[in-house]
């Protein structure tokens, strides 16, 4: 009889702790990988033919043969061009390596982002142009927000510490492309929420006399894109398939190429071909031009946008980094345009052949912008100069805003310290108070206090105040009679003069009648003889010490009146032709309040 082996199953609580432990560390030791290598997004160069149709009539058609082949076969045509759009490293080694030995240089000029320096020559250097430059762009604001996370290093769109791809979160990753990716600065954004941004540019050409003929390579920048690649996972961490979409970004960004044929074929072409070099510099130089109006054009709508803000606040405090941050970028972009404009009139006037054309086709075009380009960083500097200042007011404002916040605590901090003076004489430990004060005399006490301090405190507003409250009973006596203009005048002067006095009689009666009342209540109380005399003794002396302080601060503003130099005196004549020093304001006062009416 056989036995057969029945397998066990086993469940999760009979395996081993460390063994599904060391499950979950296998899985970890999977490393994550990021999408791949951006590809070069170089697209196949284009090639025109230039013949003769007609007896001096020349006409531009498109090659269709591959470009390898067209570096190894001369052409029969009169003169042929290379546009290439964007560069990899099998196109240089092709154009390097052909009949046109092109230098290894001109290409990495092309990438870089400033213009070459003019001292550095490779061979046939005479036969090279570059053109670096800002274009009007229009951007989504989901492609600046790409931009400015890729900028920034996260090229992700959650918001972690760590890269998501480690943390198996669905997320997605940006890239760019091509591999050089030229800069783009902000210039404003506008009312749908889009930016418009001033984009670097660059166009490089390089001409050969080949035979009779006549070869030349335009190469240019690619159009910028944006790679965007969903990455998802499963519950167990297990990467999904994902999609990737890849988005121009800019809109309406088109095909340079095609443009600058365009352009080409409508020139006019006759009975040589010897202007061709011209004739392209000369359309490279309009799209400069047409280029750099449209920046110009869009910085001043920025900065009359920033002008017109100035008075606001709050739009000034919120848009204050994004304003800093577009400064430093319009200068640095404008100082990098003069440059290469700089750089191209030194150029043109290097070449010789048909020198005289170029110069009449491209020179105004040169100055116009190069006087735009002045006015316009004379106006940023100046903007953000102001900008600066403006920013010093509202700090400023604000500082004092925060010192009036803070005076008003000290206000309110003084209404407690006289209460609080009383309070610390009458809980001293003195056996005459024990058992024997009462909270009327301690209320009567501290209002006496309170009142005297804040009269002393503000005596100056408050004589202010009542001599200037009057002027609202100013009244013009051609309007009225008399009579009724006398005793309104009469009126005026009692209420200007009289009433201040009145009133502060009537504070200090009070004050002396509250102190008469406080010691009036302290002696017919129970203390004892030391306790009253104790108290007596406290409340002459604060008032004394603050009828001397009043005294002191007055006659030092007196002192101060006598300093004034004896030239600085008015000297006034009055009617009969006395001359003497002017008379007190009260003086003054009456003599134009009742003089007019009296003298009748």
């Amino acid at each position: 009889m056989t036995s057969t082996a029945v397998p066990t199953v086993m469940s999760l609580d009979d395996v081993p702790k460390q063994g599904v432990f060391s499950l979950f560390k296998r899985r970890r030791k999977v490393q994550p990988s990021r999408p791949e290598e951006l590809d070069q997004d170089v697209a196949t160069p284009l090639i025109y033919d230039c013949k003769e149709t007609k007896p001096g009539v020349y006409e531009w058609n498109a090659n269709n043969s591959y470009y390898l082949d067209a570096l190894e076969h001369p052409s029969t045509s009169k003169a042929q061009i290379f546009l290439l759009e964007g560069i990899s490293p099998l196109v240089t080694d092709a154009f390097t390596s052909s009949r046109l030995q092109l230098p290894l240089d001109f290409f990495s000029s092309h990438e870089k982002n400033i213009v070459p320096n003019l001292g550095a020559r490779f061979e046939g250097g005479d036969g090279t142009f570059f053109a670096k430059w800002h274009r009007y762009v229009r951007q989504k604001n989901r492609h600046w927000e790409i931009e400015r996370r890729i900028a920034a290093g996260r090229p992700y769109n959650l918001d972690t510490v760590t890269d998501p791809i480690n943390l198996r979160l669905d997320h997605e990753w940006y890239g760019r492309i091509p591999r050089v990716y030229r800069r783009y600065d902000p210039i404003r954004r506008t009312i749908s929420g889009d930016r418009d941004s001033a984009a670097l540019e660059c166009i490089s050409f390089f001409w050969k006399q080949v035979g009779d003929g006549f070869v030349g390579v335009l190469v240019f920048d690619p159009v910028r894109r944006h790679k965007i690649v969903k990455m998802q996972y499963n519950l167990w961490g297990v990467e999904r398939e994902g999609s990737t979409e890849v988005v121009d970004c800019f809109v309406d960004d088109l095909d340079r190429r095609e443009r600058f044929m365009k352009d080409l074929q409508t020139c006019e072409q006759k009975s040589n071909l010897s202007s061709l070099k011209s004739t392209i510099e000369k359309l490279i130089i309009q799209t400069i031009f047409n280029d750099s109006i449209t920046i110009l054009a869009s910085l001043n709508d920025a900065l009359d946008e920033i002008d017109l803000s100035m008075s606001q606040d709050d739009i000034l405090r919120r848009s204050l980094r994004e304003w800093r941050n577009n400064f430093g970028c319009w200068r640095t972009g404008l100082q990098h345009q003069s440059a290469s404009l700089m750089y191209i009139r030194r150029v043109l006037a290097q070449h010789t052949v048909d020198a005289t054309s170029t110069k009449s086709n491209g020179a105004i075009e040169l100055a116009d912008v190069d006087g735009g380009l002045a006015a316009v960083q004379k106006r940023v500097d100046a903007t953000f100069q102001v900008l600066m200042s403006t920013m010093s007011i509202i700090e400023s404002q604000k500082a004092i805003a925060q010192a009036e916040t803070v005076s008003k605590l000290t206000y309110l901090a003084f209404f407690f310290i006289p209460p609080t003076f009383v309070t610390g004489i009458f809980g001293m430990n003195i056996v005459e108070f024990v058992d024997k004060l009462k909270v009327w005399l301690w209320v009567t006490i501290s209002l006496s206090v309170s009142i005297l301090a804040y009269i002393f405190l503000f005596w100056q507003e408050l004589f202010t105040t009542a001599r200037q409250t009057p002027n609202i009973l100013t009244l013009n006596r051609r309007r009225i009679s008399a009579t009724v203009a006398k005793w309104t005048r009469t009126g005026y002067f009692l209420i200007r003069e009289v009433l201040p006095g009145l009133v502060g009689l009537v504070i200090v009666f009070g004050v002396v009648g509250g102190f008469a009342v406080g010691l009036w209540k302290l002696y017919t109380s129970h203390l004892s003889k030391g306790a009253k005399a104790g108290v007596t003794i406290g409340i002459f002396g604060s008032g004394l010490l603050a009828v001397m302080l009043f005294l002191m601060v007055r006659l030092r503003k007196i002192k101060e009146g006598l300093r004034v130099p004896l030239e600085s005196k008015v000297v006034d004549t009055d009617m009969r032709g006395y001359q003497g020093p002017s008379p007190e304001p009260s003086v003054i006062a009456f003599d134009a309040l009742f003089r007019p009416a009296f003298v009748k």
